[in-house]
């Protein structure tokens, strides 16, 4: 998937003021959901990096700093490491592009050189995987019954898996979306 298809279809992924009316909920936190699955077109956008890699063209044309993807979150421009490049954060821990592999991890903020999950084979895969995952969890907001239902987790799990690449990027997925064994 490339970066104009994600931002195209992460919006579709949005759930609606309705789907919110079931809950008890304010109306700036209803807001503030469903603009987490908005990505905003930068006015001055610049490429700052010459990899062909879709996520550093979607972080680098649009502002994704408000997307929330469970407790994934995109920043609002990358940052270069020597060996990776920052784009997001899970929780403390940081979203990465290996500069070696191109693989998507996620590093412990404590120890960067540690990867606590590999995440997807390649940024494509990746974009899908999240695709996966947002309308995971739009699909709880519009049904209560989702949410504890640990069938149609691991159905989600497994598209994520087989999305991102394979069985190596099982962990991650079941944590993001909250499928616990």
């Amino acid at each position: 998937m490339n970066e104009t298809e994600f931002v195209y279809r992460l919006n579709l992924a949005a759930p609606t003021r309705e789907d919110f009316y079931q809950y008890e909920l304010s109306d700036d936190y209803v807001s503030e959901c469903i603009e987490s699955y908005k990505c905003i077109e930068k006015e001055n956008p610049t490429v700052l990096f010459t990899i062909e890699n879709p996520i550093v063209r979607l972080l680098s044309l649009f502002d994704c700093k408000n997307v929330q993807i469970g407790n994934l979150k995109f920043l609002f421009k990358i940052v270069e490491r020597e060996d990776y490049y920052e784009i997001g954060n899970v929780e403390l821990d940081i979203l990465t592009i290996n500069k070696i592999t191109f693989e998507i991890e996620v590093r412990d903020h404590d120890c960067i050189t540690y990867i606590i999950w590999p995440v997807a084979s390649n940024a494509s895969k990746f974009l899908d995987a999240m695709i996966i995952s947002a309308s995971f969890f739009t699909s709880k907001i519009k049904d209560p019954l989702l949410q504890e239902n640990d069938t149609f987790a691991l159905e989600k799990v497994n598209e994520c898996i087989d999305a991102a690449g394979g069985e190596i990027y099982g962990d991650f997925y079941k944590m993001l979306l909250g499928y616990f064994e």
